[in-house]
C-alpha cells in the first residue's frame, strides 16, 4: 500500500496538473508512482522530497535520507516511523527519471510545489514558491550529475491558450538557461459521439479481432490485439511500425535515439504491463491482399485510473501508406474497439505535436476538445 508521502506527492502533482488542465481527469493513481519506482530494464525512477524536518531512517545511495513508498495495510493513514510525533512539512517534491536503454545521457525532471505553495489559477507564483522552485530545480540537476547524466529535461504544463509562463517552474527554468524544444497539445476524444463500429471477437477476448468496414474501405480489414497477446503471424510488423513510430515522431530539435523494439522488448512490455495491473489496446489496419498492417494505434488504461479514461499512447502509419487518410481511420476503428472491450471508458486523452500538423487535423475532425498546453526544455549539465 502506497505510503503517506507518495500519497502527498501524488496529492500535491494532481492539483498542479488539474489547475493546468482545468480537467479532473488530470490525475495519476499512488500505486502508479509506487510501480514505478520499483523501476524496470527500460528506466529508473526516484522521487525526492525538500522538507523542513529531516526523517529518521537510513540512508540513500545518494547519502539523503531514505524512507519506504509502501506500508503495511493497518499503518494506512498514519504518519510512519520516520516523522514520530511530527510532521514533514514539505515544501515540495522531485521524481526523476533516467531512461536506461536509449537516452542515457539524459535525466528526465519532473518538480512539483506542495499545496501550501502551489499558486491559484491565473495568479503568479509568490516570491517564496519561486524560491522553492528554483531549489528543487537545483537539487534535480545535481542528483542527475550524480547519476552521471548530462542532459536534463523538464516539461511545463499550461492552460490552452496560455504561455509557458503560466507554469509556476517557468521562471526558475529560464533562469537556469533551460532552452524550448518541444510543444504539445493535450486534448480528449469524447467516444460516445464517435460512429460506432461492431467488434466480433474471432478467438477469444485476448486474440485478435476484426470490424466491419465501408464499400470503399473493402482492401483493408481491422485487427485488434489486447495486453500484447500478438500471434506470430503480426509480431513482427507491430515492431518495426513501433520502432518507426519513435524514429518520426516530432522531436523540436532534441537529440532522442530511436526505440528498437526487439522480441525480447516486447515480451518485458507484456510482463510489465501485467505486473502494473494495466491494460493496453492494439488496432491495426491489415491489407487484406497482403497482410501488412499499414497502420497502428495503441490505446491504455493504468491501474487506479479513472474507469471513464483511457489514453492514447501512439498512432503510426507505415511510410508508403501515408496521406491515404489510414491513421484518421485506424483511430476512428480503435475508437469502437476500445468501447466494446472497456465500456465504461467515456473520454480518450492524447497529446499531439503544438503546431498545426496532420495528427492535429485529425484530432479535431474526431471532435477532440484541446484543454492544455505543454513544452519540453533542455539544458546541458556541468559537472564541474
Amino acid at each position: 500500500m502506497p505510503s503517506d508521502e507518495i500519497r502527498d506527492f501524488v496529492l500535491a502533482a494532481n492539483v498542479a496538473a488539474q489547475d493546468a488542465a482545468k480537467d479532473p481527469a488530470a490525475s495519476t493513481a499512488p500505486e502508479r508512482v509506487v510501480s514505478q519506482l520499483a523501476g524496470s530494464a527500460e528506466s529508473a525512477t526516484y522521487l525526492f522530497a525538500l522538507c523542513e524536518n529531516a526523517p529518521l531512517g537510513e540512508v540513500s545511495e545518494l547519502s539523503y535520507p531514505l524512507i519506504s513508498s509502501t506500508e503495511p495495510p493497518q499503518q494506512s493513514g498514519i504518519r510512519g516511523h520516520a516523522w514520530p510525533g511530527r510532521e514533514p512539512n514539505f515544501a515540495g517534491f522531485i521524481h526523476l527519471t533516467l531512461p536506461l536503454l536509449e537516452d542515457t545521457t539524459i535525466a528526465e525532471i519532473e518538480c512539483v510545489l506542495d499545496l501550501d505553495l502551489l499558486p491559484l489559477p491565473g495568479e503568479r507564483a509568490s516570491k517564496k514558491a519561486t524560491a522553492v522552485a528554483k531549489c528543487l530545480l537545483a537539487y534535480a540537476e545535481d542528483i542527475a550529475i550524480q547519476f552521471g547524466r548530462t542532459r536534463a529535461q523538464i516539461t511545463l504544463h499550461y492552460p490552452a491558450n496560455h504561455p509557458p509562463s503560466a507554469d509556476p517552474f517557468y521562471f526558475a527554468i529560464t533562469h537556469a538557461g533551460y532552452q524550448q524544444h518541444l510543444g504539445h497539445v493535450q486534448a480528449f476524444i469524447p467516444v460516445e459521439k464517435q460512429e460506432q463500429k461492431p467488434v466480433t471477437d474471432t478467438r477469444n477476448s485476448r486474440g485478435p479481432s476484426s470490424t466491419g468496414l465501408s464499400s470503399r474501405e473493402l482492401n483493408y480489414e481491422i485487427v485488434t490485439w489486447l495486453d500484447f497477446a500478438i500471434t506470430e503471424k503480426y509480431s513482427s510488423q507491430i515492431r518495426e511500425l513501433l520502432t518507426i513510430a519513435s524514429v518520426d515522431v516530432p522531436n523540436g530539435g532534441l537529440e532522442l535515439e530511436p526505440i528498437h523494439w526487439t522480441p525480447s522488448r516486447m515480451a518485458q512490455a507484456a510482463k510489465r504491463l501485467r505486473a502494473r495491473g494495466g491494460t493496453t489496446l492494439l488496432v491495426g489496419i491489415v491489407d487484406k491482399h497482403t497482410g501488412k498492417i499499414c497502420a497502428l494505434t495503441e490505446i491504455a488504461r493504468h491501474y487506479g485510473s479513472d474507469p471513464s479514461v483511457a489514453e492514447w499512447t501512439l498512432t503510426v502509419t507505415a511510410r508508403e501508406n501515408r496521406n491515404q487518410g489510414l491513421a484518421k481511420l485506424v483511430k476512428r476503428h480503435a475508437i469502437a474497439a476500445a468501447r466494446a472491450h472497456w465500456p465504461s471508458v467515456q473520454r480518450i486523452y492524447g497529446s499531439v505535436p503544438e503546431q498545426p500538423d496532420q495528427m492535429r487535423a485529425i484530432y479535431r475532425a474526431l471532435g477532440a476538445s484541446e484543454f492544455s498546453c505543454s513544452s519540453t526544455w533542455e539544458k546541458s549539465l556541468d559537472a564541474n
